[in-house]
């Protein structure tokens, strides 16, 4: 009876009892448990555990807590941590696991006598990765004991885990940028898992946002707040490449990952870990590729490999892994439609990219051929992800996605800063129609200034525009493109919103020519189109014609020096918004960098 009060007064407490001297001061009441042979075994395990705080500080039992700058990742209401100073207290969360595991063996022999609490809700069973790690730190009788009463085969969950998802074969893979999907423009990585002798009996491992994304602006809000629920998704292979190939036609890359067998084993612990926990995704801190390295991390300290950036991209991530000769490219997989593309033109090198930010400085000229021209110096920072501009050959066909650029100027004469351009969304595609069967695509979400300075009056001078006053524009486009060797023609209608001064919904027709090709080593990129804009209610932009010029050089892999051109016009004037000047010439010549 002693036995049993003692150890529900202990369970009655067991919120409380956070702190070490709570711990210590319990462990003597234990003490009174040693004519219980399991209770000494429990107790003498616990005690060992307890000196060796020092694990608690090592790497990789912060990997296993995914952390980053002393503070996890996973977000501290994700029901992932024990203690609720677990986010941000490693050691918190050590001497609450071990102490935890303490409490449950105790309220077990309370249950029934001499027998452990080893099923699916206990931590034992929860925690295998944990348990494994810690053991692996103790030496000589302390290991052997803590090894000879982890019994999980009493984990019905986790070995139908192991038995359903086996990792004989273990490939990282790389479902490339969708057209299609803007909830994937840099592309979705993930693991995949097969058994030796059974291929039916392959799995995919992802961490998705659970909201459906679609096309509303709050939700792309909401993911960069972390505001988003995510998990961590077991699925048939045949049902994700599926997906991926036949839905999104979306090309799927296959590394092979480096890792022995008790590596292995502690990644597929770990995965356990992780399930039906709600882990928030975010964006920026959180995503697919941050869940996948610090989930390899734990595996092996090598995969938590990143840049000093705040967001690492996927395709950066994997040529870190292949430079440092972790990982090993297997196979392309095509979905059915770009078969004959890449038949003719290539497949894309996303090991050979170029990194995945660009910041540019240029000299701007601006002529409005009525005044003297204006000098200014302009900068623009593009941090996600791939920009049109690019002169990189390792991708075969054009595509842009561009998250929170921006760009801003300095008036060289009157030393006026402003603000241009920001972009929260845009995403362009193009694609042959006839090799691809798919049609090229535009979205774009940004707040744009007039392209004249405006007056006290509701009109705009000659002068180019220094206010800073940015107002929203919104575009969809659908069209059609053809590729020749390095040359790609297309047409891209679009329709579109912008508020200043006047509401104005407008149609857009833009048809253009690039060109991107290698030669002694240097990539280059040329681009020329021209855009013609329907006003329906008036012009409130400054032009409804824009003639495009670019031409682009990559000098270094992560540097190119262009010229860039913009000759803007007015075929239909608007008496709602007077403009004093009709045609401005805007040339640049810079460097950009890409990090």
């Amino acid at each position: 009876m002693f036995l049993i009060s003692l150890i529900s007064s202990m369970i009655c407490y067991a919120d409380t009892l956070t702190t070490e001297s709570n711990i210590s001061k319990h462990i003597e009441s234990v003490s009174f448990l040693d004519s219980q042979n399991k209770a000494r075994q429990i107790y003498t395990i616990y005690t060992s555990l307890a000196k060796h705080k020092d694990i608690a500080n090592t790497k990789q039992w912060h990997s296993l807590l995914h952390y980053e700058n002393n503070k996890s990742l996973i977000n501290k209401k994700s029901r992932f941590f024990i203690s609720p100073k677990g986010y941000i207290n490693p050691l918190a969360e050590y001497n609450a696991f071990i102490y935890s595991i303490l409490l449950e063996e105790l309220h077990a022999l309370k249950q029934v006598k001499n027998q452990s609490y080893n099923d699916d809700k206990s931590l034992i069973c929860q925690y295998p990765a944990r348990l494994n790690f810690i053991a692996t730190q103790l030496q000589g009788i302390e290991r052997k004991r803590l090894l000879d009463y982890i019994d999980t085969k009493k984990c019905i969950g986790l070995q139908t885990f192991y038995n359903r998802a086996s990792f004989d074969f273990i490939s990282l893979e790389f479902a490339g940028e969708s057209d299609i999907n803007p909830n994937s423009a840099m592309g979705h990585i993930y693991l995949s898992t097969q058994e030796s002798f059974h291929a039916d009996r392959a799995y995919t491992i992802s961490f998705f946002a659970t909201t459906n994304l679609g096309f509303n602006p709050i939700n792309y809000i909401r993911v960069f707040i972390g505001g988003v629920r995510g998990h961590v998704v077991l699925m048939p292979a045949k049902s994700a490449r599926s997906k991926y190939l036949d839905d999104e036609k979306r090309t799927l890359y296959r590394f092979k990952l480096l890792l022995n067998t008790y590596q292995k084993r502690l990644l597929q612990q770990h995965l356990w870990e992780l399930k039906d926990k709600e882990i928030h995704y975010k964006f920026i801190t959180y995503n697919c590729n941050t869940a996948m390295r610090k989930i390899l991390g734990v595996a092996n300290r090598a995969f938590d490999i990143r840049s000093k950036k705040i967001l690492q991209t996927p395709t950066e991530y994997l040529s870190l892994l292949h430079k440092q000769g972790l990982i090993t490219q297997q196979d392309i997989t095509l979905p059915e439609k770009k078969q004959e593309f890449v038949k003719r033109h290539g497949e894309n090198n996303v090991l050979d990219t170029k990194k995945n930010s660009r910041l540019s400085f240029s000299y701007a000229g601006f002529t409005p051929f009525v005044t003297p021209t204006n000098h200014h110096l302009q900068i623009e920072f593009n941090p996600i992800y791939i920009d049109g501009r690019n002169a990189d050959t390792a991708y075969k066909e054009f595509m842009e996605a561009k998250l929170a650029a921006f760009s801003v100027g300095l008036d060289s004469i009157t030393l006026q800063p402003y603000i241009n351009k920001l972009e929260l969304l845009r995403l362009k595609s193009v694609l042959d129609i006839a090799q691809t069967r798919s049609f090229s695509k535009l979205m774009n979400i940004s707040f744009e200034s007039n392209l004249y300075q405006p007056d006290n009056n509701g009109g705009f001078l000659t002068a180019a525009n220094t206010s800073s006053h940015i107002m929203p524009t919104i575009e969809f486009g659908l069209g059609i493109g053809k590729y020749t060797k390095h040359t790609r023609w297309y047409i891209l209608p679009r329709i579109g919103y912008r508020y200043e001064v006047i509401h104005n919904v407008y149609m857009g027709f833009e048809s253009g020519v690039i060109t991107s090709f290698r030669w002694h080593d240097y990539d280059f990129k040329g681009i020329f189109n021209y855009t013609y804009f329907y006003d329906f209610m008036g012009n409130n932009r400054g032009y409804d014609g824009m003639l495009y010029a670019y031409f682009g050089m990559s000098v270094l892999k992560n540097i190119d020096i262009f010229i860039e051109s913009k000759y803007y016009h007015t075929l239909l004037q608007t008496s709602k918004i007077p403009y004093e000047a009709t045609e401005i010439l805007q040339y640049n010549t810079g460097i950009a960098w890409y990090f």
